[in-house]
């Protein structure tokens, strides 16, 4: 898959899913590869926190390139674990379409990647979704809706 379908498949994703089948156990699922990222300054101090989620075993962190773009440093921290990781790199950046690939020290068997499917069309106006995340740092939301538009 080249580059940018990756990106467009991604930005799609990106805490969205389609209501198809969504059962509190994929809910739970999806919430134990939810991430909460902060972001710090030059000195240290928090500048801002966003979302993302654990999309391979290597370590990487999807998430939108504004949460991590004047960031010094960054930590991701996982719903269900009580370590915090460090954020060792982007690995990947498209700011027109407002997504990275972060990338943390990650050894850890507990949490598996949350599969990415293939899907070939964009949800549709009147279709339900999920958004997950943690909204203004409230770790672990999980909202529902409808498409407008």
């Amino acid at each position: 898959m080249s580059l940018r379908a990756f990106f467009g498949l991604l930005g799609f994703l990106l805490g969205l899913f389609p209501l198809y089948g969504l059962s509190p156990e994929h809910i739970k699922a999806i919430r134990s590869r939810t991430a909460f990222i902060q972001t710090f300054d030059q000195v240290g101090e928090p500048i801002g926190t966003g979302s993302g989620f654990l999309i391979s075993s290597k370590g990487e962190i999807a998430t939108n390139y504004h949460v991590v773009q004047n960031a010094q440093t960054a930590t991701v921290k996982f719903l269900l674990m009580k370590e915090v990781f460090q954020v060792k790199s982007i690995v990947q950046k498209s700011p027109e379409n407002d997504l990275a690939i972060l990338r943390i020290n990650w050894n850890w068997t507990k949490v598996s990647p949350l599969i990415l499917q293939n899907k070939s069309s964009k949800p549709r106006v009147g279709e339900k979704i999920y958004a997950f995340g943690s909204p203004r740092g409230f770790e672990g939301s999980v909202s529902d809706g409808i498409v407008s538009a």
